[in-house]
């Protein structure tokens, strides 16, 4: 079975919150950045170079 997987990236706390709250509901997988580098830094390959 296939399950979503999503990364948020926002400055604003809040509204991350907001979001990965509503995808977690939605039976989403929710990762959450601060900003570009932090988001990037998530991505499963980013260890690969």
């Amino acid at each position: 079975m296939f399950t979503a997987r999503i990364l948020v990236v926002d400055d604003d706390e809040v509204l991350r919150q907001l979001v990965g709250g509503v995808l977690t509901i939605a039976d989403v997988t929710v990762a959450e950045a601060v900003d570009g580098p932090d988001g990037l830094a998530q991505r499963p390959h980013a260890s690969r170079t």
